[in-house]
């Protein structure tokens, strides 16, 4: 074996250990999602249900309506595939696709800088961060139900939200979660956006 070789195996595992950091990356934030969706879900009347082996597909029901969730990652595709064109915003996409075929996409994106960076699902049109709020009002649409004791449910200060009426006067009961960020070992800076060229 010559240094050509030696480099290229080297390369060849960091490649791999890379990968295998953004799977558990994607993983974790994939359950930290489907969290917030569950309890979105209770917290209007519907139900979720895990949907195969791989725990990236949701199916949320209520009002005799269900969408559903599908997670894809950017480790998905295969070697030689062009990662950046597919995933051009983030290590993965889920996909929220409703009965009548609607569908919005939800992107894994990196938020932050140096010592503050996280990773949040924001929507893939504005890249505003998706909270349990706005997953609630958002299967509440897909689903065709009306908010919840006449009441919609909105992102308040910061990343809680807040029960509002449909007057618009706030009732003062806190609702919602932040966002759950989850860094990899407890080091944001574990994971680098994903760079195709690693």
């Amino acid at each position: 074996m010559n240094a050509r070789d030696g480099d290229s195996v080297q390369a060849e595992r960091a490649h791999e250990e890379y990968l295998a950091e953004v799977r558990q990356l994607v993983d974790e934030q994939v359950a930290a999602l489907f969290q917030m969706v569950s309890a979105a879900a209770a917290r209007i009347g519907a139900t979720a249900t895990s949907q195969g082996g791989d725990g990236r597909t949701l199916t949320v029901s209520g009002n005799g309506a269900s969408t559903t969730l599908a997670v894809e990652a950017v480790t998905d595709l295969p070697e030689g595939s062009d990662r950046a064109q597919e995933f051009p915003a983030g290590q993965a996409r889920c996909t929220m696709t409703s009965g009548d075929g609607t569908a919005q996409e939800w992107v894994l994106h990196r938020v932050g800088e140096g010592q503050t960076v996280r990773y949040a699902w924001v929507d893939g049109n504005n890249q505003a961060q998706i909270d349990e709020a706005e997953i609630a009002n958002r299967l509440q649409a897909a689903l065709g139900m009306a908010p919840t004791g006449g009441e919609a449910v909105t992102a308040g200060a910061g990343t809680a939200g807040t029960v509002v009426t449909t007057a618009g006067s706030a009732t003062g009961m806190a609702q919602g979660a932040a966002t759950p960020i989850i860094p990899v070992d407890g080091d944001p800076s574990t994971i680098e956006e994903y760079n195709p060229t690693q």
